[in-house]
């Protein structure tokens, strides 16, 4: 599948393997904790590392895509007992009202029009009590990451903190609100920039052995990740997030 910057494609070895995966994929394992034996909807799954991460705690997860291709992708790499892939547009979900104990949405919420209808979908496909986990970009923060331009082509609208809590009040009880810096800010030395145009064949082989085996892989991340600004932390007003965070109960 082609990497366009749109979707993250772990398989690929270019800079979203070291860059956007990282960040993406650190959302799940915080929002693993909150799976653990539901049954659990992976809104805008995308090429489906999430969902197949969330599968480890989790006793159902079904992600969902707009995309065809997507999900033929998810479909041919993240197969596995407990998940099932489906095309479906977020905005009107195919699925009974009170379907799921959990609902988790990364990075989808501003890549779509007609927020408010997607919210309301999760609402109704969420039992009561059930959790929703969504992330997406803090857009006073955000933007400093573009060289050229204050945006993302992709995204319809990007939300500042006040506004992603506002929109969501109006829908469920925020439980928790939780920050994320991305993974070049720090010490300055990241793994976006760090080996970059030096790449040797030495170094591209050990990367395609580490992608391709899972176990390998999960220690990558763990060692790599290990540092605290990779984390995902309760949100901290001095702090300057790149992404936002929101931990909901789906109250009547």
């Amino acid at each position: 599948m082609e990497y366009t910057g749109e979707r993250v494609v772990k398989e690929r070895k270019e800079i979203t393997l070291y860059y956007v995966f990282f960040e993406h994929f650190y959302r799940y394992c915080f929002a693993r904790r909150y799976c653990r034996d539901k049954i659990v909807l992976d809104a805008g799954c995308g090429t489906g590392y999430g969902t197949y991460e969330l599968s480890q705690s989790a006793k159902k997860v079904i992600g969902i895509d707009i995309s065809d291709e997507a999900i033929d992708f998810c479909r041919n790499n993240y197969s596995r007992q407990n998940i099932e892939f489906l095309e479906m547009d977020i905005k009107n979900m195919n699925f009974e009202k009170d379907t799921f104990d959990c609902v988790v949405s990364f990075e989808a919420l501003e890549h779509i029009e007609g927020q408010e209808r997607f919210l309301a979908e999760v609402k109704r496909v969420l039992r009561p009590g059930g959790i929703f986990i969504i992330s997406t970009p803090d857009r006073d923060n955000y933007c400093r990451r573009f060289v050229t331009g204050n945006h993302n082509r992709f995204h319809k609208k990007e939300f500042s903190k006040v506004e992603f809590e506002t929109l969501l009040k109006q829908y469920f009880r925020i439980d928790g609100v939780f920050g994320q810096v991305a993974v070049t800010q720090g010490d300055g030395k990241s793994l976006v920039t760090k080996g970059l145009g030096r790449e040797s064949p030495f170094k591209d082989f050990v990367r395609r052995i580490v992608v391709k085996n899972i176990m390998l892989y999960k220690l990558f991340v763990i060692l790599t990740l290990k540092k605290r600004r990779y984390t995902v932390r309760p949100f901290d007003e001095k702090a300057r997030y790149v992404y936002l965070i929101a931990v909901c109960i789906n109250e009547p």
